[in-house]
């Protein structure tokens, strides 16, 4: 699960990187520009949101797991009693 988070966030942020760069290209361009940079921001923004996601979605799962292993250890230790 980590590994997926993990390549996921990498291909958001390649993806925000280009963007701001082809943004960054066309600065030259006058209203156009103001566009591309809305563009930008908006990807960005959406960029942001889904790693924050992913991370919300990653902690769960983690508390999940744990909240399962802790149920698991204390059923074995009433078993061994």
């Amino acid at each position: 699960m980590e590994e997926k988070t993990n390549k996921k966030l990498e291909e958001i942020n390649k993806f925000l990187k280009e963007n701001q760069e082809k943004a960054g290209e066309g600065k030259s361009s006058g209203f156009e520009n103001g566009n591309t940079g809305n563009k930008t921001k908006k990807t960005q923004m959406e960029g942001m949101l889904e790693s924050e996601n992913l991370d919300k979605q990653t902690r769960a799962t983690d508390a999940s797991i744990t909240n399962r292993m802790q149920e698991i250890e204390e059923s074995l230790a009433l078993k061994i009693l």
